[in-house]
């Protein structure tokens, strides 16, 4: 399939100059709820914008990497370009300190908002034209509770910039959980099948979704039949059996005191490719990444040079998933999570205050002979927060006595399974 973002649009935004209400019926994704004027183009290099933005991803994706690892040392897989362009589409709604602080953790450093919008769409742009032998799609989405709007100029900005669909609806219904997940599921080619752990919160007026997907060959396949059981180092010293995949071959390579590092290119036209580094023996994951964090990562991309050689690579399989709120917090991403101190005036037509209550992300990755297959989901969670002296909608259900439950259908009403609960025991 041809390598192309997917801009599914399904465009919740305000009609003219004037801000509309939407119909209060949920509006299917893929249709047009209203229309609004362009925002004003900005002047930058097209290709130079793109790869800054993607400088400032990549930036974003090494830091976020260190800080996921402070909690745990197993297999991580995740997509920055997906967090840094849902986070790219709720810079939009941001003001003040807020503001400054996401774009400080998107190492976005001083740039406008109008060039950093202009740099996300140069690099969708140009993704899509990477490699017609490429499997690639980036997909956003806004889920709006019904009754509310987005304000003119966040609604045009997520067009204009991100392709953003947008659909109203009721977000805590069981309704608008399967729509959510058909979205995620249908931009991942089914590899995510869901973002949205239910019950979504009371308080959530809006969630920002970005999806991408990838599916390539490797443009020098690895022979199967060369594929044979190798031998795994865990970093405990422990030793694994593995399907190991070899290759002989031209590659493109570069190595120093503390790596050797390979890039094995996809498709037809190379432009997309996995760069595996691998420590030398007595060097950690964490000493390799101080290595490569002395130097920006387009630095160490141009260092690669032609060389033959074998490449060994196990075939692996990775599903992950992860709460962002804190790695975000620790890169001073703070004031947007906390309901006293966030800013986020331009972005919808709340009753009261926003800020960020969840950013959540999952990814998948499988490599083989073949090629690589990849997913990843991340959601952005908007939550209101109660006016001075009010207090938060809430409720308690407390199971401290006798109850009754049912396991039912959905679909059919169905009671599957229903009992009574006397005495609690496990």
């Amino acid at each position: 399939m041809a390598a192309r973002v997917v801009v599914s649009s399904l465009v919740l935004l305000l009609a003219m100059a004037a801000l509309a209400l939407i119909n209060s019926t949920a509006p299917e994704p893929g249709s047009a709820a209203s229309a609004a004027t362009p925002a004003a183009p900005v002047a930058l290099d097209v290709e130079e914008a793109g790869r800054t933005f993607a400088a400032a991803s990549n930036a974003l994706g090494m830091n976020l990497l260190r800080e996921m690892r402070k909690g745990a040392k197993g297999n991580i897989v995740f997509s920055p370009l997906s967090v840094q362009l849902a986070l790219g589409m709720t810079l939009n709604g941001a003001d003040g300190e807020t503001a400054r602080q996401m774009q400080g953790a998107m190492a976005l450093g001083a740039m406008p908002l109008g060039g950093a919008n202009v740099s996300a769409r140069s690099l969708i742009d140009s993704l899509a034209q990477a490699d017609e032998s490429v499997e690639l799609s980036l997909a956003d989405s806004i889920w709006l509770e019904r009754g509310l709007a987005l304000k003119p100029g966040f609604a045009t900005a997520c067009n204009d910039y991100f392709n953003a669909e947008v659909a109203q609806t009721n977000l805590t219904s069981r309704f608008a959980l399967k729509q959510m997940d058909d979205w995620v599921k249908a931009k991942t080619n089914g590899r995510i099948k869901s973002i949205i752990d239910p019950p979504v919160d009371d308080a959530t007026l809006l969630i920002l979704l970005n999806a991408v997907y990838f599916k390539a060959a490797w443009d020098k396949p690895f022979d199967k039949e060369d594929t044979r059981d190798d031998e795994f180092s865990l970093a405990n010293g422990d030793v694994i059996h593995v399907k190991m995949m070899r290759e002989h071959a031209g590659w493109e390579y570069q190595d120093n005191e503390t790596f050797q590092a390979v890039r094995m290119a996809y498709g037809d036209e190379k432009r997309l490719g996995m760069c595996v580094f691998l420590p030398r023996e007595g060097v950690s994951i964490d000493g390799l990444m101080d290595e490569i964090a002395k130097r920006e990562w387009g630095e160490w991309i141009d260092e690669f040079y032609w060389m033959e050689g074998v490449v060994g690579l196990p075939r692996f399989k990775t599903e992950f998933g992860v709460k962002l709120n804190d790695p975000l917090k620790s890169l001073g991403m703070r004031d947007a999570f906390l309901p006293d101190k966030a800013r986020f005036t331009k972005m919808l037509t709340a009753p009261g205050p926003l800020c960020i209550g969840l950013v959540m992300h999952k990814a998948f990755i499988e490599v083989n002979e073949a090629g690589t297959e990849a997913a990843a989901v991340t959601a952005v969670h908007g939550w209101a927060t109660a006016a001075p002296g009010e207090e938060p909608k809430t409720f308690s259900l407390i199971a401290r006595r006798p109850f009754l439950y049912a396991i039912t259908d959905a679909e059919t009403g169905a009671i599957l399974f229903l009992g009574v609960v006397e005495k609690p025991e496990e």
